[in-house]
Formats: C-alpha cells, sequence, structure tokens
C-alpha cells in the first residue's frame, strides 16, 4: 500500500524560487548573507590605508591631506612654526605622508599609519537568493551594510541532493 505525502506549501515554494531565481553563473549556489570587516594587516598587505592621529582624543582619516588640516586646526603653534601666515599648503610641504614618522609633532601627539584588509564576514546562509533578501529587509539595522553573495556547494554531495530533490517538487510546473 503506497502513501502520497504531499509537500508542505513552503517546499513548493521554495522549489518554485530554486528552479526560476538567477544562479549567478554559479553551480548549486547557496546564497550567504555577508558584510565586510575591516581589519589590521601588515605593512603593504592591505586593501586602503587610513591615518589615526592620537591627541587629546583618536582620529582617523582616510587621506593624509586631512592629517594635515587636522593639525592646521587643532595645533595651530605647532603648524605656524612651520609655515608662514598659516599656509596649509606650506604645512603640507614640510608634514607628508612620506615623512611623517620624523617630523617632531607636538607633545602628546601621534600620527600613525594603519593598513586594513577588508574581510568577508558570513552572517547567514540561505538556499534561495530571496530568503537571503528577506533576511537584510528584516535585519539590516543590526549589522554593516549587508549583501548577497553566491557559493557553489561543490563537495557536499547531501546538500546538492537535497536542493535537487526539492527543485524536483514543482520542476513539471515551471517546464510548463
Amino acid at each position: 500500500m503506497s502513501q502520497s505525502i504531499i509537500p508542505p506549501a513552503f517546499l513548493l515554494e521554495m522549489s518554485q524560487q530554486l528552479n526560476t531565481q538567477n544562479n549567478r553563473i554559479t553551480a548549486d549556489p547557496i546564497f550567504m548573507v555577508c558584510y565586510d570587516k575591516w581589519l589590521t594587516s601588515s605593512n603593504d598587505r592591505g586593501d586602503k590605508t587610513i591615518f589615526l592621529v592620537i591627541d587629546d582624543e583618536h582620529y582617523e582619516y582616510a587621506e593624509f591631506s586631512e592629517v594635515v588640516s587636522h593639525m592646521a586646526e587643532y595645533h595651530e603653534e605647532w603648524a605656524a612654526t612651520r609655515c608662514s601666515d598659516d599656509e596649509e599648503d606650506e604645512l603640507s610641504e614640510s608634514l607628508t605622508e612620506d615623512n611623517f614618522e620624523f617630523v617632531t609633532l607636538p607633545e602628546g601627539v601621534t600620527i600613525e599609519r594603519v593598513e586594513m584588509q577588508k574581510n568577508m564576514e558570513v552572517v547567514k546562509a540561505c538556499l534561495t537568493e530571496a530568503d537571503a533578501k528577506a533576511f537584510i529587509a528584516r535585519k539590516q539595522h543590526d549589522y554593516a551594510p549587508l549583501y548577497t553573495y553566491a557559493f557553489s556547494m561543490c563537495f557536499t554531495p547531501q546538500m546538492i541532493e537535497l536542493r535537487k530533490w526539492i527543485m524536483s517538487l514543482t520542476k513539471s510546473e515551471v517546464a510548463s
């Protein structure tokens, strides 16, 4: 006696999504919800360089010209000894990205160059892109900007078979 099992509605919906979604030219994709996290790295190994100015507080700048502006604004006496008539152009010639380690800075002030490397952090894995996008819509406020990335489930035969089985639930509907 054979008993017919009716798949739940959510599996049928997932099957339709798997059969119709853009796989992003990826074999057996699984959609990862990710965000970029910046980590410090070894010298000359980073994706970007930032500069830290540490005086009474900590300031972070993406461009060295911002460091020069900071020094001119917050350390006026020091800057005045390096240029005539408070010319920031002259200050930027005497304080450069190449020589700042050798310039005598005001007491209690340090400038550091930090190499940063971008690292992809995975938050969640989803079988469908629609599920990944729904998660982003629901939880974006808890993370840095989230995005989806399609990874291949290559070398995970059980997941591939599960995906194929779910896809087979509505394959005839999609074909017609």
